[in-house]
């Protein structure tokens, strides 16, 4: 599989609910035409459900279809949430099947660094201009 790149969306409050935190990851929505009606989708609510489902070990591939109805999303959606949420590295795919994933940390700590240190950097590029 190729690699995928995903946008969190970032804000100037802090997040302060599990709602709101897979709000920001799946921001994006789906817009589906029915007859004479639009119906607008987000994923945040299947996108928590089937990370909830790996991490609780009941996520099966094998049980796609019913995944799917169950939470009311169609198959490219479906695909679409797990290569989020591998994007993100919250899962990965082992040959037994999806697992829970700690890269999410690591990125986010590899980018609290990256800031600091330039930030640092500035501060001294500044004082050395002075």
């Amino acid at each position: 599989m190729r690699k995928t790149q995903h946008t969190i969306l970032l804000s100037h409050t802090p997040i302060t609910s599990k709602e709101e935190f897979w709000e920001r990851l799946f921001w994006k929505h789906f817009e589906r035409s029915r007859k004479d009606k639009t119906e607008t989708i987000y994923l945040a609510i299947p996108g928590r459900a089937i990370y909830e489902m790996i991490l609780n070990g009941q996520f099966y591939e094998s049980d796609r279809e019913s995944v799917m109805q169950k939470l009311g999303i169609s198959q490219n959606q479906y695909y679409h949430i797990l290569a989020v949420l591998r994007s993100l590295g919250l899962i990965r795919k082992d040959p037994d099947g999806y697992k829970t994933s700690s890269d999410f940390i690591k990125r986010l700590e590899r980018m609290i660094e990256y800031v600091t240190a330039y930030m640092e950097g500035e501060k001294n590029d500044k004082k050395r201009k002075n």
